[in-house]
């Protein structure tokens, strides 16, 4: 046996299922006039802004971006995020009455995924349980894993597109239960989830004693109220729970540079909570990203952090316009989708959309075989909607098959919409309907 065994937990962790994806397009014979159509990742599809980009080649020269700095961000990052919070919360606004945040209560991580397992590490311990909707995004799965939590699925019903219920939640609630996390706009399933049900479930967290972590890495794309007063604003408000005294001792608000501003390889993200839950997830991340040194160590990223910190503000009129087009972008694919016999858009948002397939394919058929072959022999890479789901082995599957849950009938797939052109969008129901054909053929 070697001596550099690796640990049982993380042998045991599920390994990210995007591989197998990649695998399935080099067996598609593309050609120029019959290209590979990817729908599969969520990821920008433009570059960062210039204004971005030149302040980068201008901050690269002078030695501060090489040095440490503060473990949980700098300070000019910080304060530049709350006032942006200010913005897309409302609380700048005359009148508005919203509490919001203060610098203190907002820590910089290397990317949102870091963000949910520095939380997840200093609320829970070895063994508790989580709430958390399914489908899910895979990497909350592995966080779990990773730490011995358990996840408890809060299984989303299609009939009600993909959106989590308050009192299924509050019936699973057990005295383990540490937290339930949500991610709103929703990854997989792209449901923008209304402020009224966020606040519910905030409600149950502190009826219950337990914290609510929201993952809004997504949320610079959810569209204006319809009730918005002209020329009150482009941007949507996510949820009122800042408005609150006491949101930080029921709150854990994670969010991410890499989709807002283009910048995923980055790696910037957030939390906002109190200061006794940064304090400790500051402990955490100094171990991860390494030494103490003094006030200063190992830190996110300096560089764009520096530039970002100067831009915010800049980069508004930006932001706008890309959720304005994703918008009108999802909205086209939807039309797309419409034209095709059998498929539905069941929700959308954000960067995605989940997508029920026909059911003549048969009762047997399952997402990750559709997804497959519409990889391989039509050329369209989205990702099945059972790698959002628990293994059939698994307790989390048995239990939604003792919930009854919709769920188990496996017929969904996301496509992601962020970075394909309004062209590539227009050829998706030709490969659609030739799927169709190759069912019905029997082939």
């Amino acid at each position: 046996m070697p001596n550099l065994a690796v640990r049982g937990t993380v042998r045991s962790t599920m390994t990210p299922p995007i591989p197998k994806a990649q695998a399935w397009i080099r067996q598609f014979p593309a050609t120029a006039s019959r290209p590979l159509l990817n729908l599969s990742q969520g990821v920008p599809g433009e570059a960062p802004e210039k204004i971005f980009t030149d302040r980068i080649s201008e901050l690269s020269q002078d030695r501060e971006p090489a040095n440490y700095g503060s473990i949980q961000g700098d300070d000019g990052l910080r304060e530049a995020v709350k006032e942006e919070m200010g913005d897309v919360y409302r609380w700048n606004e005359k009148g508005s009455g919203g509490v919001g945040v203060v610098k203190e209560q907002i820590a910089i991580s290397a990317g949102c995924n870091q963000a949910f397992y520095l939380t997840m590490s200093v609320l829970c311990s070895e063994g508790d349980e989580v709430l958390i909707p399914c489908p899910w995004y895979f990497n909350m799965l592995m966080t779990f894993q990773l730490l011995r939590l358990k996840p408890v699925p809060l299984p989303l019903s299609p009939s009600n597109g993909f959106t989590p219920s308050v009192d299924q939640a509050k019936s699973l609630i057990t005295p383990r239960t540490r937290a339930i996390a949500l991610v709103s706009p929703n990854n997989p399933c792209g449901t923008i989830y209304p402020p009224a049900l966020l606040d519910s479930f905030c409600g149950l967290a502190k009826e219950s004693g337990i914290a609510l972590v929201v993952d809004e890495t997504y949320r610079d794309f959810v569209p204006p109220s319809p009730s918005r007063a002209p020329g009150a604003g482009d941007r949507g408000k996510p949820h009122d729970l800042f408005d609150e005294p006491d949101w930080d001792e029921t709150l854990v608000s994670l969010f991410s540079f890499s989709k807002s501003y283009k910048i995923p390889g980055y790696r910037l993200g957030g939390i906002v909570a109190s200061r006794t839950v940064l304090e400790a997830c500051r402990t955490v991340a100094d171990c991860i990203q390494a030494s103490l040194r003094k006030k200063n160590g190992i830190c996110p990223a300096r560089l764009p952090q520096l530039a970002l910190a100067e831009l915010l503000p800049a980069l508004r009129p930006s932001l706008i316009s890309t959720s304005k087009a994703l918008a009108s972008r999802l909205k086209r694919f939807e039309d797309a989708i419409s034209i095709v016999p059998g498929w539905q858009v069941v929700s959308s948002g954000g960067y995605f959309s989940y997508v029920k397939f026909p059911d003549v394919y048969g009762p047997d058929v399952t997402s990750e075989r559709v997804a497959e072959r519409l990889a391989i022999e039509c050329g369209v890479l989205t990702l099945p909607g059972c790698w959002f789901m628990p293994e059939r082995e698994d307790e989390g599957w048995k239990s939604l098959e003792r919930m009854g849950s919709e769920l188990i009938s496996d017929r969904w797939l996301r496509f992601a919409i962020a970075n394909v052109s309004d062209e590539t969008v227009d050829k998706i129901p030709e490969r659609l309907k030739q799927l169709n054909e190759l069912y019905a053929a029997g082939s």
